[in-house]
């Protein structure tokens, strides 16, 4: 399979320009300006028809990250961001947050059943590192799986867009490939570790002085974006006295968290040390069942009694009726999926969504 890898660049000035070019050899480049419109080009990188402000809500913070410069267009593309009732671990230092983002065309339906959502052509979801500077989100790190049909197939598309310098306004640089694409994969990591040499890829707080420190970064830049083989197709949850990295489960096209989004409970994740569901008074801890007290202990290292990895679950009701800002989140997430659920896909989450009081 021939790779395709996109070249692209976002640059932010007093209004936000995103341009995304396809380059025609293997490798990355970086724009440095815009040639056109920024949302008359074709955006690859946010290869998706607009869909408008489909709104989670105010005032809730998930609309202001949105409305910052930042993200500005993964707005004008008409991405929302997605809250799992869970949330998903971050850095001991608690500098370092993580955004789920979606986009569907405008007339998508996803459809499913009891064995889970089926997403359409032209999803996509991108998972964004960010980090605050100067009171301002800024993007350390972006991977997205885009659904496309190959030769009649519907397969994922892979993207990784990292900086491409230490400066505020420093582009995002990146690329794609298509699922098993192997050599894809290889040249985009190449890219990368080009671009590191002349000062792209890691922000200050994710470098270090050391030059083995810098290329033990790139390696582990390098394994997270095999990107195939975290996002396998219907993987069941890992065994809670096991030690795979990643605990939860995905769903039919490898997604983790839309397939969490419905349901109240996950088990808690170890791949970053701080479980940030630790200081919610409405996450409860259970080993066996049982509720356990973690005294607020936000380490994610944290074992049952047996050694089994701890499950966690958001009080949808009591949080609802509290007005609290997460789980408000979380709802108005379910009610925006909800309403673009078949009715064969929205049967089995009738009580999930009914608990946040339906669609808007």
């Amino acid at each position: 399979m021939r790779s395709s890898l996109v070249v692209s660049a976002i640059l932010l000035s007093s209004v936000l320009l995103a341009l995304i070019t396809r380059g025609a050899s293997r490798g990355l480049r970086v724009a440095r300006s815009p040639s056109d419109s920024p949302l008359a080009v074709s955006l690859d990188v946010l290869a998706l028809p607009r869909v408008g402000r489909s709104a989670l809500g105010r005032p809730m913070g998930v609309d202001s990250l949105l409305d910052s410069a930042a993200f500005g267009p993964w707005r004008e593309a008409g991405f929302v961001v997605l809250t799992p009732p869970i949330s998903l671990p971050g850095d001991a230092a608690g500098r370092f947050h993580t955004a789920i983002l979606i986009a569907l065309p405008s007339d998508a339906v996803i459809d499913g059943g009891p064995g889970g959502l089926r997403w359409p052509e032209g999803a996509r979801l991108d998972r964004i590192e960010w980090l605050e500077e100067d009171g301002q989100p800024r993007i350390a790190d972006v991977r997205a799986t885009e659904l496309v049909r190959v030769d009649g197939n519907l397969i994922e598309r892979f993207h990784a867009l990292r900086p491409s310098g230490l400066g505020i306004d420093a582009p995002l640089a990146g690329g794609s490939y298509l699922r098993g694409d192997e050599a894809g994969r290889l040249a985009l990591g190449r890219g990368f570790a080009a671009l590191a040499e002349r000062g792209g890829v890691f922000l200050a707080a994710e470098r270090g002085s050391r030059a083995a420190f810098r290329a033990s970064s790139l390696l582990r830049l390098h394994e997270t974006h095999r990107c195939a083989g975290c996002h396998a197709h219907d993987e069941a949850e890992a065994d809670p006295h096991g030690e795979r990295w990643l605990r939860r489960g995905t769903d039919a096209m490898g997604f983790y968290v839309p397939r969490y989004l419905m349901q109240d409970d996950a088990p808690m994740e170890r791949y970053r040390p701080v479980d940030r569901s630790a200081e919610n008074d409405f996450v409860r801890v259970a080993c066996g069942g049982e509720a356990v007290d973690r005294e607020r202990d936000p380490s994610s290292a944290m074992r049952c009694p047996d050694g089994s990895a701890p499950r966690l679950s958001l009080d949808v009701s009591a949080g609802m009726r509290a007005d609290d800002p997460h789980t408000m989140q979380v709802c108005a997430s379910r009610r925006w999926l909800a309403a673009r659920l078949s009715e064969a896909a929205r049967a089995p989450h009738e009580l999930a969504i009914a608990e946040c009081g339906g669609p808007r």
